[in-house]
């Protein structure tokens, strides 16, 4: 790939097994965390799905995000906590919005459990803006009348979401998104406008020839912003087009959870354990929050602050400071419960503290003992002491 290339990355995915059928997990990746709002992206399938060994993802929950399901083969049965039950089949297309916290399941429906069936789609997740994130969550079944084809140039586009091509689907959405489905015959051509700030196309079937190089199927292709993409093929190709405005901010992704504040996601963690989301109407079955290790989060609240040490959502330790002027802060309590000691927490929790004060351009004043001692003892901490 060129530097004249109009292709920035190609993501290949990684096959992970989830449980259900086949999933290859193209974003996020180190490379690229996300593509316009779309911050999570699961091609799963196709496979068939055998009697006795149908699609069975439990009740988990969501925030900060919306999830959207494309199905190219098979049917799932979404059923939530608001009380919705929807079937989902080929060309249609569910839109589930988190907002402040949702639980579903998806399981395959009872019609289809009695025969081997293929299953095969997307779904992605879309981050929701700042101001969304905590918005009541909601749910839109679009059927596949939603999204006629079109021409445009050799190919048949279906606009899913947003606008694409001159053309905007009714879909609801809450931020400047590109997502559209489109077939390209053999020796098609299809010219992808640079209109969304950031784009790409993930190859479902198929080849397709970009400046003279040749990808094949399963890959993303994430386009260099500013310029016109012609998308070519000698065999015929399946594709969606995804894109749209960048998020106001990073987003932080932990298991089923999205939000632009670490400590969000730590809140909806223990919520998860303790029970404390709503169920799923008819479906009473759950997936345990999963295991994990202790990790450290700063919660910088501008004139106070502090460094926590979390695991599933409790928290294990921390480490607090309050502002004393603008480049000066005061350490005043260093500690960890009787379940993080003996790991080294404290210290950790001190030296994260170091990290962020050489970071943000502070000194410290150790006001409690242990952060005192760590501090003065060791030469190479002295660069952040108030009193040098």
């Amino acid at each position: 790939m060129s530097t004249s290339s109009p292709i920035a990355h190609v993501l290949e995915g990684a096959l992970r097994d989830i449980g259900g059928p086949p999933v290859r997990r193209l974003l996020p990746q180190a490379a690229v965390r996300s593509v316009g709002p779309f911050v999570f992206f699961d091609h799963f399938g196709p496979t068939v799905v055998a009697p006795g060994h149908d699609l069975e993802v439990r009740p988990h929950p969501h925030i900060g995000l919306a999830t959207v399901t494309w199905l190219f083969e098979g049917a799932i049965r979404h059923r939530d906590s608001l009380g919705f039950d929807q079937v989902i089949e080929p060309g249609a297309l569910n839109w589930m919005t988190a907002g402040r916290g949702i639980v579903h399941s998806e399981r395959t429906p009872a019609e289809s459990a009695q025969r081997a069936e293929r299953l095969h789609g997307l779904q992605v997740w879309v981050g929701l803006p700042t101001a969304d994130e905590e918005a009541e969550p909601s749910f839109q079944h679009y059927p596949p009348a939603t999204f006629p084809r079109f021409q445009v140039d050799d190919a048949a586009v279906r606009v899913l979401v947003g606008e694409a091509f001159g053309v905007r689907s009714p879909a609801r959405t809450c931020s400047p998104i590109l997502y559209a489905d489109a077939d390209l015959p053999a020796g098609g051509r299809l010219t992808v406008p640079a209109d969304a700030p950031e784009r790409a196309v993930y190859l479902v079937v198929g080849e397709v020839q970009v400046a003279g190089e040749v990808y094949a199927a399963p890959r993303m292709l994430v386009f260099r912003p500013g310029v016109d993409v012609v998308l070519e093929s000698a065999t015929g190709a399946h594709f969606v087009l995804l894109g749209g405005a960048p998020l106001d901010g990073p987003r932080h992704l932990a298991w089923n959870f999205v939000s632009s504040r670490p400590l969000r996601i730590e809140e909806a963690k223990k919520a998860w354990k303790n029970g404390e989301f709503p169920p799923v109407v008819g479906d009473d079955e759950f997936v345990p929050l999963p295991e994990e290790a202790p990790h450290l989060l700063v919660d910088d609240q501008g004139n106070q602050g502090q460094v926590l040490l979390f695991q599933q959502g409790e928290v294990l330790g921390e480490m607090t400071w309050v502002r004393l002027d603008a480049d000066t802060v005061r350490v005043d309590h260093t500690g960890v419960r009787e379940a993080a000691r003996g790991g080294g927490w404290a210290r950790k929790l001190v030296m994260r503290g170091v990290a962020w004060a050489r970071a943000n351009h502070q000194r410290i004043v150790p006001q409690c003992s242990y952060a005192r001692r760590v501090l003065t003892e060791d030469e190479s901490l002295h660069d952040v002491l108030a009193d040098g």
